[in-house]
């Protein structure tokens, strides 16, 4: 919570803990920037109208820092037509007025707690993905046969390190080849239809 008001500070604290929520308070920018850099924060309510550096600052901080934080503005009317400068902030999820509604505010909170959730199943994911395909690449290296890809028009996109051995190539050299360069003449006719025939297959 961002505010440069005690009492909003308070109440906003005593909604938070209410629901079970960790929180941490900050009566002026440079506060938040200090907690901002000294623990990983998801959520923050922010008031961008405070004595010294405003919020917009805080904002400027989480997005050269690639802060993965997101924020919620709670600020008064005076405030509202500054919400445009905030849009260009993808973190920044809401605008509330004050005098905020408790349940507007708990709603936009349990919005951001959702987004937050989804990112962090969709981070775990992408996790996965990147171990299995490091594990099949280990695999495809350490293999004793030469094992390759080719695309649509049959030139290698993936050619594993036996290659070096097996054919003399570096794979480096062979990417992007087309598969004749490694068929003796002769074999270019029964090449073409093999690899015609798995083309369809596939």
């Amino acid at each position: 919570i961002v505010d440069y008001e005690q009492k909003i500070r308070d109440s906003l604290r005593l909604i938070l803990q209410h629901s079970e929520h960790r929180v941490f308070t900050a009566a002026t920018a440079s506060e938040a920037l200090a907690l901002l850099s000294s623990q990983p924060i998801q959520l923050m309510l922010l008031d961008l109208n405070m004595p010294g550096l405003s919020g917009h600052s805080i904002l400027q901080f989480i997005a050269e820092n690639k802060l993965a934080t997101h924020v919620i503005i709670v600020s008064g009317r005076a405030e509202f037509a500054e919400a445009k400068r905030t849009l260009c902030f993808d973190f920044v999820h809401d605008f509330i007025k004050k005098p905020y509604d408790v349940e507007e505010l708990l709603n936009a909170i349990n919005r951001c707690k959702r987004l937050i959730q989804l990112n962090y199943e969709k981070a775990q994911m992408q996790e996965q993905l990147k171990r299995s395909e490091q594990l099949h690449r280990f695999f495809v290296e350490q293999s004793p046969d030469v094992i390759f890809l080719l695309d649509a028009n049959g030139h290698f996109s993936l050619v594993n390190h036996t290659a070096r051995t097996l054919l003399g190539y570096e794979p480096t050299e062979l990417e992007q080849q087309h598969y004749s360069l490694l068929v003796h003449d002769a074999d270019l006719v029964k090449a073409a239809d093999f690899f015609l025939i798995n083309i369809q297959v596939s």
